[in-house]
């Protein structure tokens, strides 16, 4: 059924991108979605993720001087391995100092729609670099059930 639910997401002609985090709603839905374009003879998605490069120096705040890749190692193992399994090379889109500067001074109003998802203006600009025009995504997959204690479904 998951995998019928990501084929009937594939358009026919568009450049198809995807998620790659280290959850498993993002994970799954890229090599679902790696592997049906593959049997169908077409172009495996560019995959996108929102965390600064694994070999990105710089320390994380509040990490006790910690790298990025130190402070979520488990993630980026994730990741790569995901993207071992879909061989699928990562694009690394992470949010900057520009961004959040950007998002500051912006009215929310005007657009775009879902304008509020920060992380993903990076992997939109790259997309669109790309001439990806769809983006599969496990986002948020986990918070139909569970979410983190705020959602309604998870005190039911």
């Amino acid at each position: 059924m998951f995998q019928q639910a990501v084929a009937d997401r594939l358009p026919r002609q568009d450049t198809i991108g995807v998620h790659l985090s280290g959850g498993l709603d993002c994970s799954s839905v890229a090599i679902v979605a790696a592997e049906l374009l593959r049997s169908a003879g077409r172009a495996p998605p560019h995959a996108f993720a929102w965390q600064p490069r694994p070999d990105d120096t710089e320390t994380c705040s509040g990490s006790e001087g910690r790298t990025w890749r130190e402070y979520s190692e488990q993630e980026y193992a994730i990741i790569d391995a995901a993207a071992d399994a879909a061989q699928l090379s990562v694009e690394y889109c992470p949010l900057t100092k520009e961004d959040c500067l950007e998002n500051w001074v912006r009215d929310e109003t005007l657009g775009p729609a879902g304008s509020g998802a920060y992380g993903e203006w990076p992997v939109q600009r790259r997309a669109q670099e790309l001439g990806v025009t769809t983006i599969l995504s496990g986002f948020g997959g986990d918070e139909v059930a569970s979410f983190n204690g705020r959602g309604y479904v998870a005190g039911l």
